[in-house]
């Protein structure tokens, strides 16, 4: 195990060994002075970053932390001023097994692209009581979490709050999502985000697949639009959308859109269109 106290980085911290590297919660604060990098350069598997305040002295276009190896757990880590806080794998790295516990997200950079923590490819993921929180008033960044390719996605005890899009699932051409289960989370006050667009609490919006996604006992609510969008486009599909035990009040539109390829949109037992397509 290797502790760090507080410090300030001119350079990403290189990992090249699996291991845990321990701070003291919020008494173990680094600093980066660069925008692009990360703060730590994981080059192993079976990583463990626990117990840091990680912030910027400079506006950041870049994320945080990258996870591109497999079994990396970050836990108890306090992110500020994020551009992107953490993101997972690329369009050519699936990683199996990436974990983010007990996160804090907060005052996140407000532009195109933004958001706390972006999916982009992965196997047996989990994100479990994190908190997400974007300004109080104004726009917001475009997502909290987004998921873009992958197989099996946990999503549990967790509030993601005026974020943009609280969960946004957006597959390109050919790529699947598949297997999401959200449970006791709340996705809250989507606004309009950096990017232009007026914030759902969840929008699944597949030009490729998505495939088996429920909620269960969660919030969706407050949005400027709907409680849950889905609206493939172009070739894309989204498929065995379950909604179980959720609420979903307030919502700027109304609780629930349906518009394109979707089949299999269940609420409460209920099949809420056999055709894929309507407000409800």
């Amino acid at each position: 195990m290797t502790t760090l106290a507080t410090q300030t980085l001119e350079a990403p911290i290189v990992i090249t060994e699996p291991g845990v590297w321990r701070g003291r919660g919020i008494g173990s604060v680094l600093t980066v002075t660069y925008a692009e990098g990360p703060v730590f350069d994981i080059q192993a598997p079976g990583v463990t970053i626990e117990g840091f305040d990680i912030q910027s002295a400079v506006p950041r276009t870049g994320p945080y932390l990258d996870i591109r190896h497999n079994r990396v757990t970050l836990r108890d880590i306090f992110f500020r001023g994020s551009y992107v806080g953490v993101n997972v794998g690329s369009p050519t790295c699936q990683p199996a097994i990436p974990r983010i516990i007990d996160c804090d997200f907060i005052d996140p950079v407000v532009a195109p692209g933004a958001g706390a923590i972006s999916m982009q490819n992965f196997a047996g993921a989990t994100i479990s009581r994190v908190s997400i929180c974007g300004p109080g008033v104004g726009t917001q960044p475009d997502f909290g979490i987004r998921a873009t390719r992958g197989d099996t996605l946990i999503i549990s005890d967790s509030n993601i709050t005026k974020h943009g899009f609280g969960l946004l699932g957006c597959p390109p051409d050919g790529a699947p999502l598949t297997a999401i289960s959200a449970s006791n989370t709340f996705f809250d006050s989507a606004g309009l985000t950096a990017s232009g667009h007026y914030g759902s609490a969840v929008w699944l919006v597949p030009y490729g697949t998505i495939q088996s996604v429920k909620f269960t006992g969660c919030w969706l609510g407050l949005s400027f639009s709907w409680g849950l969008l889905v609206s493939p486009l172009g070739s894309g599909g989204a498929h065995q959308i379950r909604l179980g035990n959720c609420d979903l009040p307030g919502n700027g539109l109304g609780e629930v859109r349906l518009a394109g390829n979707c089949t299999g949109v269940w609420r409460d037992g209920e099949v809420l269109s056999p055709t894929g397509q309507g407000q409800y």
